[in-house]
């Protein structure tokens, strides 16, 4: 049986996967310079993952505190 860890996991690698080829796609449609779109693609997808990583903690934390350990 899985724990809620590895199915939280593996749900942030599958979003942080689609979105990272979204923002390409997005901007190959644009067709904007490709330095300026990979550091615009680079950051969104820094700014994804850390506000996903914080709330995922926060869930953690609440978790361990209902738990009691």
């Amino acid at each position: 049986m899985r724990s809620i860890h590895q199915y939280i996991s593996f749900l942030l690698a599958s979003i942080i996967f689609l979105f990272s080829f979204t923002i390409k796609f997005i901007f190959d449609i644009i067709s904007i310079n490709y330095f300026i779109r990979d550091c615009i693609s680079f950051f969104v997808i820094y700014w994804v993952c850390k506000l996903i990583l914080s709330k995922v903690e926060m869930v953690f934390v609440l978790t361990k505190k209902v738990s009691g350990e």
